[in-house]
């Protein structure tokens, strides 16, 4: 069957447009992508389109790296999920972005502090983030986790200590906030769009 032409944005209702305009440089995520998935999205997705890697608990390290070698090779954009609780050490999570940022060419991740209770230095997103070994290895934009209903192991009082419990309005309209790393490694700018935060931030060159 042949493929239906597009239809001329200019000829769609406003509506439609806007809706057109807010999804334009969607992302999508995978977890645990096969080669066979991964062709899949290359028949469906531009190129160039963001993929987040999920980070699956008591999977290896190896596994996720595999598949942002993949995704970039497919000419997408790999954004990987790195939970930090997960580095026994400072230096395997230094060794891991470096490897990301080498192989991968990634420079955009997903911080989150992963759902299990033991924990090597970094117990949580903001530790590593502060850390500066994001910015040393080659991350130029990070995003981190809102708890918009809570969290099941977290406190309320912990996550507002950690300010990302995206409290009162602001909890309803946002869940993930968007992150540049400054020239030392701190945080420089924030975006706070929603879905559409990270096509709000320019990435820093």
């Amino acid at each position: 069957m042949a493929a239906l032409a597009p239809v001329p944005a200019s000829t769609l209702p406003a509506a439609v447009q806007r809706i057109a305009a807010a999804m334009d440089g969607f992302s999508v995520e995978a977890t645990r992508p096969s080669a066979a998935d991964i062709a899949a999205l290359a028949a469906e997705l531009p190129r160039r389109a963001r993929v987040y890697l999920s980070a699956v608990p008591n999977r290896p390290a190896d596994e996720l790296m595999a598949a942002a070698i993949a995704v970039r090779a497919a000419g997408f954009e790999p954004v990987p999920h790195v939970a930090v609780r997960n580095f026994a050490s400072a230096g395997a999570l230094d060794d891991f972005l470096a490897r990301l940022n080498g192989e991968a060419e990634v420079q955009r991740v997903l911080v989150i502090a992963g759902d299990r209770a033991e924990h090597g230095p970094f117990r949580s997103a903001r530790e590593a983030i502060d850390s500066g070994v994001l910015r040393r290895r080659g991350i130029r934009t990070i995003g981190i986790a809102g708890y918009p209903e809570g969290h099941p192991r977290i406190g309320i009082d912990e996550l507002d200590r950690a300010g990302i419990s995206v409290g009162g309005a602001f909890r309803q309209r946002f869940s993930q906030d968007h992150f540049h790393l400054g020239r030392e490694g701190g945080i420089e700018a924030l975006g706070r769009d929603g879905i559409l935060a990270d096509d709000a931030i320019e990435q820093r060159r």
